[in-house]
């Protein structure tokens, strides 16, 4: 049951609801002025935040500019991917296929 992919849809779109509520009262924006500024409805934006929709890639971007926020930002810990992380240190680069010795 828990696997079922319906069901999986159904808690990453509440959990991402959550999270752009959360980030519109962080960003101490109400309802209508943070659709405004994103160009969306009121009312999408708040179908969506109740998980009953599910904003684009588009929209999403236009939001998290909105809310001053990273796309990564917003969706830590909404989808099952985890935390984003920097890295330690950056990985050398590729072999140059120019560069013979």
């Amino acid at each position: 049951m828990a696997d079922d992919p319906d069901v999986l849809a159904l808690f990453a779109r509440r959990a991402l609801g959550h999270r752009l509520r959360d980030a519109r009262i962080e960003a101490d924006l109400l309802l209508p002025e943070a659709a405004a500024r994103a160009g969306i409805s009121w009312q999408y934006l708040s179908d969506c935040e109740r998980g009953n929709k599910l904003p684009s890639l588009v929209t999403l971007l236009a939001i998290c500019s909105t809310y001053n926020l990273l796309l990564t930002e917003l969706l830590d810990d909404v989808y099952p991917f985890g935390r984003r992380r920097r890295p330690k240190e950056l990985p050398p680069p590729p072999p140059d296929a120019r560069r013979r010795s």
